[in-house]
């Protein structure tokens, strides 16, 4: 993570903070204060050169600390160390700077400049010789640059935690997003599912009543009937799919989910159409986990509709085969191939989707003896995961 920053422009704070030792240096300059060298035009440039580059200290916190080192050399060399202008306080704050703000190379770098620099004031200091390199080398120069590094780990920590944080907001909103998705599209259809079903059964059988009351109005009875019985059927479906979708609190009452075991009923029904239907099943008949049994209903229900509503005249074909780990569905016809259903609906979306979260496979398309083929291959284990 970068730390050192790129502007060129300092903060008004640090500028404030430069200009304000800048003030206290000069007047140390001018009144002699804890120095005996007075206002000369070295000291005067010295306590301008160690003070206005650390406006420059966090962008360029390197520069400074090398500007800041060779002023503490060329003072202590050229005017000696009583006459020199103070530098602790400017060699801290640089070496904390570059510390705190500085790439790794960078700031040790710095380190090394003021370390170098202060080892020279130290050795020109009379008195103590170890105390003074002890406060150069370590109080001058190594402890804030220690508590700077310090600084910089923790930001570092912190930046990462709140990228962190953000990712796992962003993964926690892409999951409602997905799952709000998934279940638009299930909800969608098990709709189209119902209702399509349905509402084409509902359109035959009133076109075939309409006739029928012109002509021969007892006949016309029966398909009046199974218009009743089929409304009745979808709408007692579409409450239990609302039911599904009301607060949790509520108790929705839950008809069981149709199945293979339904298969006489839809066949019937398409019958009563006028569309011949037969129906073919091989292999072991065996009792089906919930899921694949409702995808295979499900498939037959959606070929039969878009026989019913693609094919013209025709007869059909459902195929139902039993393997050892796998159904296969089939339905076929021998109608007429209309460019609806080539350009496949939102039912056979929807049926290539409930088939791919089974993990299995669907193929749908025209035969090349003519009509229409659906075959689905559904699994019978739960898909590897």
């Amino acid at each position: 993570m970068q730390i050192e920053t790129t502007s060129a422009r300092p903060a008004r704070l640090d500028v404030a903070l430069a200009l304000a030792l800048l003030a206290l240096k000069e007047s140390f300059v001018f009144t002699g204060t804890l120095m005996s060298g007075g206002a000369t035009p070295l000291a005067v440039a010295s306590a301008a050169l160690l003070t206005l580059p650390l406006a420059w200290r966090r962008t360029a916190p390197l520069t400074v600390a090398g500007v800041i080192a060779v002023v503490i050399v060329t003072d202590d060399v050229a005017a000696g160390w009583q006459a020199a202008v103070i530098s602790f306080d400017c060699s801290i704050i640089a070496a904390y700077s570059a510390a705190a703000n500085a790439r790794q190379p960078r700031a040790i770098g710095a380190l090394a400049a003021l370390l170098a620099a202060n080892l020279v004031d130290a050795l020109g200091a009379p008195g103590n010789r170890a105390g003074d390199l002890a406060l150069g080398l370590v109080v001058f120069s190594l402890v804030p640059w220690i508590v700077g590094q310090a600084l910089r780990r923790e930001r570092r920590r912190s930046t990462e935690l709140r990228e962190l944080a953000s990712e796992l907001a962003a993964e926690r909103e892409q999951r409602a997003r997905d799952a709000v998705s998934a279940e638009r599209g299930r909800i969608a259809r098990e709709l189209h599912d119902i209702v399509g079903h349905s509402i084409s059964l509902i359109s035959v059988q009133a076109d075939a009543a309409a006739r029928l009351l012109r002509h021969d109005p007892v006949r016309a009875r029966e398909p009046l009937e199974t218009i009743q019985e089929s409304s009745r059927g979808a709408l007692a479906e579409m409450r239990q799919l609302v039911g599904l979708l009301r607060d949790k609190n509520e108790q929705p009452l839950l008809r069981p989910q149709p199945g293979l075991a339904d298969l006489t009923r839809l066949l019937d029904e398409a019958k009563g159409t006028g569309l011949p239907v037969t129906l073919e099943i091989s292999g072991e008949r065996r009792p089906l986990p919930p899921t694949p049994d409702l995808a295979a209903y499900r498939i037959v229900q959606e070929g039969l509709t878009n026989v019913r509503k693609h094919a013209g005249p025709a007869r059909a074909w459902v195929r139902i085969r039993y393997d050892e780990d796998c159904l296969h569905v089939e339905v076929q016809d021998d109608g007429r191939l209309t460019e609806t259903i080539r350009g496949g609906g939102h039912g056979l979306i929807g049926i290539r989707e409930r088939v791919n979260l089974l993990g299995g496979e669907l193929d749908a398309g025209p035969t090349s003896r003519g009509g229409f083929l659906l075959h689905a291959r559904i699994p019978l284990r739960p898909p590897p995961q």
